[in-house]
């Protein structure tokens, strides 16, 4: 399965990318999904929400979720330069706010949202040097868990989860 309907209208995609294993996106259906749904979809009026899904797939971190949508985005558009591949910031809205939309008012920092956030530490990946979007980009693209120090669901700390 490669999207659910949630509510007409709108379509979550969450295991057309955790169900391939990196670099194994050749298949065409990959490319329907992150090419002609992510933005079509929401110039549409459609909402639509970026996810993972470890049933379908072999990963549950979502920030490389966002990295393959817009790693397939680019593969797509070396085939086809009429239409623009996927960035960050489409991606991460599409992953927060739009997909936080199916659930509530959740994914966005706006007031009336419930507080939903990672604090992150990225001294490892040397912030000094970067900007702020740069940062984020760094960490969805290089970090990982070992970077968390808080996590908060609702306005409340929840614990590192024990795996």
């Amino acid at each position: 399965m490669t999207g659910e309907i949630i509510e007409p209208p709108g379509l979550i995609i969450y295991s057309a990318l955790s169900s391939k294993k990196p670099g194994a996106y050749k298949d065409k259906q990959i490319y329907l999904n992150v090419r002609w749904v992510l933005r079509p979809g929401r110039a549409e009026g459609l909402r639509v929400g970026l996810g993972s899904d470890i049933s379908g797939g072999h990963d549950l971190n979502m920030f490389r979720m966002l990295v393959y949508a817009i790693q397939v985005s680019k593969m797509h558009y070396q085939l086809d330069h009429s239409k623009a591949f996927l960035t960050l910031p489409e991606v991460f809205w599409i992953a927060t706010k739009s997909a936080g939309s199916f659930f509530g008012k959740v994914g966005s920092f706006e007031p009336g949202y419930d507080f939903d956030a990672l604090v992150i530490d990225d001294d490892i990946l040397h912030p000094e040097e970067y900007s702020l979007l740069h940062r984020l980009e760094r960490y969805i693209y290089l970090g990982d868990d070992r970077q968390i120090l808080h996590r908060f669901c609702r306005g409340q700390e929840v614990p590192e989860p024990a795996m």
